[in-house]
């Protein structure tokens, strides 16, 4: 038996929730037909180098004739509310619809001919655009002597082996001066905001310190190296004088625990204990292949966050372009993840078949060309965090796509969070791939009724 589909939205304003079918179309005593047009919900995990997080939105159209929206607006805001997009059988109950999009308004537009426009992005928009905060702070306990005249200094957040061995060999993560022998013996320095599986050296001016100069110690939730001599020179005052290897997070939290390794392990901890992105909003299932995806290709993660500006994005825009870990929110409105390479073009299996005539939308169907075509690659890993710089920069080159393009053109892309060679090479071998001129991506959007392909 065929039933007849129907788009329902809610809006949930402080006054009150609002409901809204197509004009036209009556749903049910609760919804007001108003709805003149939603537009395209944009739902990828994006292709090419740089792809990122995908956010996801799109703008409702309302008939404002009788100003309702615009004697609403005067009473109650409009900003950050949530708006819900149903969709399900004529007849059926509210409660047996599915949510395709949940989001909240980030603009509005009352226009002279009677439009209400309201713009809606993903509820998890405002988060991750913020920045990630925590800071060394003197009123702090612990932090009290903390020189005066310091830096304004990130608390470090370190995930993997963050070792300069076979890099710069002169420690990679600095470390921040808190206490110069004045709450206590020791010249303290601050490590991280959480305890660290191991630091594994110390260097003092980019010269390694034997183990006996200092004592790893910890408040039970901040990690610092103590010294018994000042290793801070006064005639050097631009330089860090502390710098180290060092292994981060466990998945404990104890220096006993396991190192957590795979980019799939870090970005689940980042985001459940940093991001502000709750633990029910993440998508377990996708995290979970995308960690058995990583440890088929040997992909192994290691970083340092210690830029007082870096917001969450930039946090998880650099797993993306380190991994070619694509970002986005799924069909249940979770953050969910998945890794890309070369098996996935390869695999020629059909998951679903969508038929021209009868699925996909009149007009919204094109073939285009990468955005980006390179027949080099530099890629560049092992990144010092103490004095940003990438300590390898090699090339990978594929001679025929010189022939393809007729020129040796260049790309770079920068393996932030990766720290060995095997890794950062396939991952060359695999991105230099996408980047061949002779690749066709096929476009096209579909009706609302397909919503369950979506992964």
């Amino acid at each position: 038996m065929a039933f007849e589909k129907i788009t329902l939205v809610q809006i949930l304003f402080d006054s009150g929730t609002r409901y809204y079918s197509f004009e036209g179309i009556s749903a049910d005593r609760f919804y007001e037909p108003k709805l003149r047009g939603i537009d395209s919900i944009l739902r990828e995990s994006g292709f090419g180098l740089r792809t990122g997080f995908r956010i996801s939105g799109t703008v409702l159209r309302l008939n404002n004739a009788d100003k309702e929206f615009t004697q609403l607006k005067a009473q109650t805001p409009f900003r950050n509310r949530v708006v819900n997009i149903l969709f399900g059988n004529v007849g059926d109950d509210i409660n047996e619809f599915i949510t395709v999009f949940s989001g909240r308004i980030s603009d509005w537009n009352l226009t002279s001919t009677g439009i209400a426009e309201i713009r809606v992005n993903d509820a998890i928009f405002d988060t991750i655009k913020r920045k990630l905060g925590g800071f060394i702070d003197a009123k702090e306990t612990g932090f009290e002597n903390r020189p005066a005249d310091s830096p304004t200094r990130l608390k470090t957040i370190i995930y993997g082996n963050v070792s300069s061995i076979g890099f710069s060999g002169i420690g990679d993560v600095p470390c921040y001066r808190i206490d110069p022998a004045i709450g206590q013996s020791k010249f303290r320095y601050f490590v991280a905001r959480h305890i660290c599986k191991e630091i594994t050296n110390v260097y003092n001016y980019e010269t390694l310190v034997s183990p006996s100069a200092y004592t790893v110690t910890d408040d039970g939730t901040n990690q610092f190296i103590d010294f018994t001599a000042d290793p801070k020179d006064p005639d050097r005052p631009d330089e860090f004088e502390v710098t180290i290897d060092v292994k981060g997070i466990t998945d404990t939290g104890l220096a006993s625990g396991t190192l957590l390794e795979s980019p799939a392990d870090q970005i689940d901890h980042y985001l459940k204990n940093y991001s502000g992105i709750a633990a029910a909003d993440i998508d377990t299932v996708s995290i979970a292949k995308t960690k058995t995806a990583a440890a088929s290709l040997g992909y192994a993660s290691a970083f340092a966050i210690v830029d007082p500006n870096i917001t969450h994005d930039t946090v998880i825009n650099r797993f993306s372009e380190s991994f070619q870990i694509r970002f986005f929110i799924n069909k249940e409105g979770k953050y969910a993840t998945a890794l890309f390479f070369l098996t996935d073009i390869a695999d020629s299996s059909v998951l679903q078949t969508i038929t021209d005539e009868s699925d996909i939308i009149r007009k919204k169907f094109k073939v285009e060309g990468p955005k980006e075509v390179s027949s080099r690659l530099q890629f560049n890993f092992g990144y010092n965090w103490a004095k940003n710089f990438f300590a390898n920069q090699p090339d990978q080159q594929s001679p025929a796509e010189v022939i393809n393009l007729g020129a040796d053109l260049r790309a770079n892309v920068n393996l932030w969070y990766v720290r060995n060679s095997a890794t950062a090479t396939n991952l060359s071998i695999q991105m230099l791939f996408e980047l061949r001129e002779n690749q066709q991506l096929a476009i096209f959007e579909v009706p609302i009724r397909l919503f369950f392909i979506i992964t």
